[in-house]
């Protein structure tokens, strides 16, 4: 029987992972639910809920769609969501000099913490002095977070206090271009979707394993 595996956020991540799914692993079967904005929300609660029940094990894009809709409905599942690091984001600012010559010193972004964005200025040699970076608080309990994350990341770049926008969100980053606002992806690597798809599936072999000895100490168990 083929491993059943929900994968929710933004449709192009969803169609990524599809496509990694189909090249790197086998007897697995891919439900896609799309979360692209804020009005996505519940639409997503409401597909999750029909397929739970069939699946194995679940796959969020992004940590904002996992947060939404864990606390909407229970998961009852191995659940495991692509995160970010500080790699990620040195990569967002060597694409933002390459493609958009930007003062990478002056960034507006969302979703790392002020200490992990000077860690990597750090680990690039540059002074936490020399830096000016734009924090865009993300808060998923907050009603509109996408579309108030985009007018921060604007408003940062309009005043002048940021050269170009980095952001987590594929939903901002595809709104700021179309805005023709400067502004890169910070995205997962191919490796980690693949990295956290094989934890789900430790996780589900082990919670299997588990299940069938505690069958096998009851069956065992002298009748009373």
């Amino acid at each position: 029987m083929n491993f059943k595996l929900a994968v929710i956020g933004h449709a192009s991540s969803v169609e990524e992972i599809e496509e990694i799914v189909k090249h790197k692993f086998t007897n697995m079967d891919v439900f896609k639910i799309e979360c692209n904005d804020d009005e996505d929300v519940e639409h997503a609660v409401a597909e999750l809920k029909k397929i739970i029940n069939q699946c194995n094990g679940i796959l969020y894009t992004r940590k904002e769609p996992y947060k939404l809709l864990s606390s909407r409905i229970e998961h009852n599942v191995t659940v495991r969501y692509a995160d970010i690091d500080t790699s990620n984001f040195i990569h967002s600012l060597l694409r933002a000099s390459f493609h958009f010559g930007a003062d990478i010193t002056r960034v507006s972004v969302d979703t790392l913490d002020y200490a992990s964005i000077i860690r990597a200025y750090h680990s690039l040699g540059i002074p936490t002095e020399s830096v000016s970076p734009q924090i865009v608080p993300i808060d998923t309990n907050s009603s509109h977070f996408v579309q108030r994350a985009q007018e921060e990341h604007i408003k940062n770049v309009q005043s002048g206090l940021s050269d170009v926008c980095t952001t987590n969100i594929r939903q901002v980053s595809k709104y700021l271009t179309e805005k023709n606002i400067p502004c890169v992806l910070i995205a997962p690597s191919a490796e980690t979707y693949i990295y956290e798809i094989r934890r789900i599936l430790l996780s589900h072999k082990l919670k299997a394993e588990r299940k069938q000895h505690r069958l096998c100490q009851y069956l065992r168990q002298p009748p009373g």
